[in-house]
């Protein structure tokens, strides 16, 4: 299995749970379309005779782009993964770092509507639906749902599990596992400094 699929292959299991939101779209259709939590068309494709090869590296090279831009944006997610390049690193909540996040999933979003869904096999449609609902679910927390502003909690739970990440399994010598929590550690002011700015009091419930 190539490094490229074995990522995938893990990543989108992850991502399953999202699949409802976009249903496999049914091959020979006139028009067929995958519909965002709210409601809006993003997707609208014509008829095509069949796989073609050219939209198929298109859209490979899209999901690994996807599982990349994931990684770096969110390190602790890459740790999941199996990606451990970003180790030492804990995820930019501050409000440039949300709005690059804003920028890249729409970005990726407006490159996976382009291709041509028909032109694609039974399993890569599968994983376009995957992808597509992965990033509109993602799109609906930090532009609707906003709990980056009303959830204290996202916070510090997320660079606890961040660490303990890097403790839970074997991946790698102890001694290097440990150099990248200490390094995690040290950004946790830079994550709970964020979650100071970002905030709602109006919006933060009462505990």
């Amino acid at each position: 299995m190539t490094d490229f699929v074995s990522r995938l292959a893990v990543s989108l299991s992850l991502l399953s749970l999202t699949a409802t939101i976009c249903p496999v779209q049914p091959a020979g259709s006139q028009e067929t379309c995958c519909k965002d939590m709210k409601g809006e068309l993003i997707a609208s494709r014509k008829r095509s005779k069949g796989p073609d090869p050219a939209e198929q590296k298109r859209f490979a090279d899209l999901s690994e782009a996807y599982i990349d831009f994931l990684c770096q944006s969110r390190p602790d997610l890459a740790t999941q993964f199996g990606v451990h390049d970003q180790d030492g690193k804990l995820p930019d909540f501050s409000p440039d770092g949300i709005a690059a996040a804003v920028a890249g999933l729409k970005k990726i979003k407006g490159e996976l509507d382009d291709i041509e869904f028909e032109s694609l096999d039974r399993n890569e449609q599968i994983d376009w639906n995957l992808i597509a609902g992965d990033i509109n679910s993602r799109l609906l927390d930090l532009e609707d749902l906003k709990t980056w502003q009303t959830n204290p909690d996202l916070y510090s739970s997320t660079a606890n599990a961040a660490v303990f990440s890097l403790i839970q399994r074997d991946f790698a010598p102890k001694k290097e596992r440990l150099e990248s929590a200490i390094a995690r550690v040290f950004e946790v002011q830079a994550v709970l400094h964020a979650g100071q700015i970002n905030l709602k009091g109006e919006r933060t419930p009462r505990v």
